[in-house]
């Protein structure tokens, strides 16, 4: 089972660094090389925090909050400023997705279940796309699969170590996307019913 597993990452690895740097960027790719190119780390929490844009002057679009664009200026000082690279952060978190998704698959269900998730998401054409773009689309989708696999980890085990990676990984999506507060909101009232439902069978309330 373990080589079937290394066959479909592998496959899903291929699909997404496959022609990474054929496609010439569109707006929000530009606006994400340029801040990156343009601006240091601290000046890029700078803009956000002064101006509440990732590029004041050039792109006005107010949900970018800095962290994503402070770990791919971190990410570019070491792989260089390119197409290949902007993308392959990316291309890199959109891979490791495929390993989250089975664990969370085979956790909520089987094994079985859990190959065939992964199958399907190492093909699937929307995810490829998200994880060739120089924007935070895989990077959010890994970030908010681990942090469903601490919030129902959290839940059931009610180890302190799941909450704190809960509350470290959602900060890191707080600090990367404003709109992605919707998200956490649903684990917040997903955690409330499911507390209401234990404390019921328990007779606590």
């Amino acid at each position: 089972s373990a080589y079937l597993l290394i066959l479909i990452i592998a496959l899903g690895i291929f699909l997404r660094f496959y022609n990474l740097n054929e496609e010439s960027y569109w707006l929000d790719e530009g606006a994400t090389g340029l801040a990156v190119k343009k601006y240091t780390a601290l000046q890029i929490v700078n803009n956000v925090k002064g101006h509440g844009q990732i590029l004041p002057g050039y792109y006005y679009y107010n949900d970018d909050l800095p962290l994503y664009y402070v770990l791919l200026k971190g990410w570019t000082s070491i792989f260089g400023l390119n197409d290949f690279s902007l993308r392959a952060f990316s291309a890199v978190f959109g891979s490791l997705a495929l390993i989250v998704i089975f664990y969370l698959s085979r956790y909520l269900f089987d094994e079985k279940t859990a190959f065939l998730a992964t199958f399907l998401s190492s093909i699937n054409l929307t995810l490829i796309w998200y994880s060739q773009e120089a924007r935070q689309y895989s990077y959010l989708l890994f970030l908010s699969m681990l942090s469903l696999i601490f919030l129902w980890k959290s839940l059931r085990e009610d180890k302190t170590k799941y909450i704190a990676g809960l509350l470290i990984v959602n900060a890191f999506i707080i600090y990367s996307h404003f709109p992605w507060l919707i998200f956490i909101a649903f684990e917040g009232l997903y955690a409330l019913y499911v507390i209401y439902n234990d404390c019921t069978k328990k007779n606590i309330l």
